[in-house]
Order: C-alpha cells, then sequence, then structure tokens
C-alpha cells in the first residue's frame, strides 16, 4: 500500500473529495500519508481556491500548517487533459519529474495518495492516458465513480 492512485471515470467525479477522506482515514489509523496531484488543472495557481491540493491541505488539521505547492508537479490554468493544457501553457510534461517526485516523497510518507485528472482515459502525454501513468507509477489504483445506471 506505499502508492495509491485515484482516478475516476470523469471529471467531477469526487476524486479530491476521495481523497481527502482516504488522507483523513490514514492520519486518524496513525499513518503517515501525503497527497499528491502530478496535474492539476483548471487553476492559476496552487493556492487558488479552486485548486484541489489547497482543498485538501485546508480540511486536514495534520497539513494546515504545511505548503500545498508540494503536492503539485504541475500546474496549468485551462481546465484541460494535462497533455493540452501544458502545451497551451508552453509547458512539456516531464514523466521522469513526475515519478521522481513519487519516490522522494515515499521516501518519507506511507502512503502516497496521488490523484489523477480526469478519468482513465485522459491523456497526459503522447500515446499515454491516465490508466497508463498508473502503471508506469507502480500504484494501486482507486476508482472513484458515480452512482448511476452505466457505472
Amino acid at each position: 500500500m506505499s502508492r495509491l492512485f485515484v482516478t475516476g471515470t470523469d471529471t467531477g467525479v469526487g476524486k479530491t473529495i476521495f481523497s481527502f477522506l482516504l488522507m483523513q482515514c490514514l492520519f486518524n489509523k496513525g499513518f503517515h500519508p501525503f497527497y499528491l496531484k502530478p496535474f492539476q488543472t483548471g487553476c492559476t495557481d496552487v493556492d487558488s481556491p479552486d485548486s484541489d491540493a489547497r482543498f485538501v491541505y485546508n480540511h486536514i488539521p495534520q497539513l494546515q500548517e504545511q505548503n500545498p505547492a508540494e503536492s503539485v508537479v504541475y500546474c496549468f490554468p485551462d481546465p484541460k487533459a494535462p497533455l493540452f493544457a501544458g502545451r497551451n501553457a508552453g509547458v512539456a510534461i516531464d514523466l521522469t519529474r513526475i515519478k521522481a517526485a513519487i519516490e522522494d516523497r515515499q521516501q518519507r510518507f506511507s502512503p502516497v495518495i496521488i490523484e489523477g485528472a480526469g478519468g482513465l482515459m485522459v491523456p497526459v502525454w503522447e500515446k499515454i492516458m491516465m490508466i497508463d501513468l498508473m502503471e508506469m507509477m507502480e500504484s494501486l489504483p482507486i476508482l472513484v465513480a458515480r452512482a448511476g445506471l452505466g457505472t
């Protein structure tokens, strides 16, 4: 259980709320977890009200004095898939940077809770989707889905 990857069926399904609840539960059980959001899209910076990391840090007492910027690898203003949000921002996504961030946090925390962006089939890099990133990062997936017909 060293790396858990929270992903969803789509955008707005509740990945951040689930990640927050998972972090809170793990802290309550005596673990020392870390929340990592490799791609934050749709917000101007990590401290903006739309930032997922800011939300998590604001609502977990153990994190309120910490800097949420430590939890975000890439922050893009456009609310698009990371591949396209990065292109619009003129930033080439480096997957080794994400892997290094995960490995660094894993040395100090357990488990590392990684929250994906959008759904499973969201493009992250050329020919790499969020589902591929989960495997590349050697993490256990947790799928957040809506309670509805066809899910």
